[in-house]
């Protein structure tokens, strides 16, 4: 048996004749005696160094049978020599297989290994598998080396000792599964690396330091990055504005109400001249010098607001004076506001009230100027008394009709140029003919 007999297992050789023979085929020796006061059925030469309890013979130039120089786990042909050297000995051990140490329990006894087999779900033994098992409940692996938790149950962020997270099933949407709740990744966007917030009861949110929810009032799920309160698709389009956008019968426009423009139902950019707020945009803010009012609506083509635009409905120019008409439109006459008289045959540049006292001037001129015509009879006889010269045309009362003004001075000036001329054609009448005919020219 070689190695197996000058091991020192065997005891000393009793009578030949008072033993059985060994139960190998055609070997007729007697069995061989172990130290521990237990006979193998084979002889020293069959028997297995294992002990009294293995059945099985081996090769004479072997140690062990076939079942106990090899490991015991399936499928496994490591031999037990190869591993332990030659002086091994199942009595240390103090199992009837050898596992070797891929297969064995990775515990260390007094810094000798343990060769039980491992546990389910574990490396180590039965008994080892309570030293050295995760802390999660019902988990039965191993702790990830000095961890207090197992590989599937350790955050995988490296220098973390915290366990996986662990929220209801419907809270675990969206979360890493394999991190704690201090690593959790931000939700606002895949750019963006930094880790959730959490709460005092360490939930963590879905959104970093930088990041928060949208607090738009129409129930926006987007998220505001850095000091802003809102999205990218409700914050103001202003660089450096973060005011929320305006919103005008349910349509949100791309300014706030601090730079969108205050005209009703405008979805352009404040930008016109101006130091009034709210500022309205460059084609509805009156281009007059610094003039902020809005322009006006009942002429789309006009640029001016109702004081500075033209008085008449139709034209886009701007007006002369405040409340007054353009040059095209305006007497001539300086500080006048009344408009032209267009159908006038004689003085179309003049206002009526300035036209009638042209034109009242004018026949005034041509009575002082015109010669006394002889008076005629209507039955065609002449008559040649200094009395019978022709009277004047005395007009009746005229009442001159002008448009109403709105500025209450310009409606005063008005009042007092027709009375002016009301005088004067007053006094015209009640003077004699004689004066006017004999008046020096």
């Amino acid at each position: 048996m070689g190695s197996g007999r000058s091991s020192g297992s065997w005891g000393s050789k009793s009578s030949s004749k008072s033993l059985p023979e060994c139960k190998e085929h055609k070997c007729h020796k007697p069995v061989a005696r172990f130290r521990s006061k237990g006979y193998s059925v084979h002889c020293d030469k069959h028997a297995c160094n294992f002990g009294p309890g293995c059945k099985f013979s081996k090769r004479s130039k072997n140690k062990f049978c076939a079942n106990h120089s090899v490991c015991a786990w399936p499928r496994c042909d490591t031999k037990l020599l190869d591993v332990e050297g030659g002086d091994f000995k199942y009595s240390h051990v103090g199992h009837t297989e050898w596992y070797c140490r891929d297969h064995s329990c990775k515990a260390k006894v007094k810094d000798k290994q343990c060769y039980e087999p491992p546990d389910k779900n574990s490396q180590y033994c039965k008994e080892h598998s309570k030293d050295f098992q995760c802390k999660i409940p019902k988990c039965d692996s191993d702790r990830d080396d000095s961890e207090r938790y197992c590989k599937k149950h350790h955050c995988e962020v490296a220098d973390c000792h915290r366990r996986t997270l662990n929220l209801a099933d419907g809270e675990m949407a969206g979360r890493d599964k394999k991190k704690c709740y201090r690593h959790q990744p931000c939700d606002a966007s895949r750019e963006c690396k930094d880790y959730s917030l959490w709460d005092s009861e360490k939930i963590p949110t879905k959104l970093c330091a930088n990041h928060s929810k949208c607090q738009f009032l129409h129930g926006c799920n987007g998220f505001a990055q850095g000091d802003s309160r809102f999205c990218t698709e409700h914050e103001c389009d202003q660089p450096g504005c973060l005011q929320p956008r305006d919103v005008h019968n349910s349509q949100t426009m791309r300014w706030c109400h601090m730079h969108l423009c205050s005209a009703p139902g405008c979805p352009d950019f404040a930008n016109g001249h101006g130091h009034a707020h709210p500022q309205k945009c460059f084609r509805h803010t009156c281009q007059r010098g610094d003039c902020t009012e809005i322009v006006k609506d009942s002429n789309p083509n006009s640029h001016f607001c109702q004081t500075h635009a033209c008085a008449d409905p139709a034209c886009p120019s701007g007006s002369t004076i405040p409340g007054g008409y353009c040059l095209t439109h305006a007497c001539t006459i300086p500080s006048c506001r009344a408009p032209r008289e267009r159908g006038s045959p004689f003085f179309a540049y003049l206002c009526r009230l300035h036209g009638d006292e042209r034109l009242a001037e004018q026949e005034i001129h041509y009575l002082h100027t015109a010669a006394p015509s002889r008076a005629t009879s209507r039955s065609g006889s002449g008559a040649n008394s200094y009395d019978s010269r022709q009277i004047p045309r005395i007009y009746p009362g005229q009442q001159y009709h002008y448009s109403v003004y709105r500025d209450p001075a310009q409606s005063a000036e008005a009042g007092h140029r027709y009375e002016s001329y009301d005088n004067m054609e007053r006094l015209y009448r009640e003077t004699p003919r004689a004066y006017w005919y004999d008046r020096p020219i």
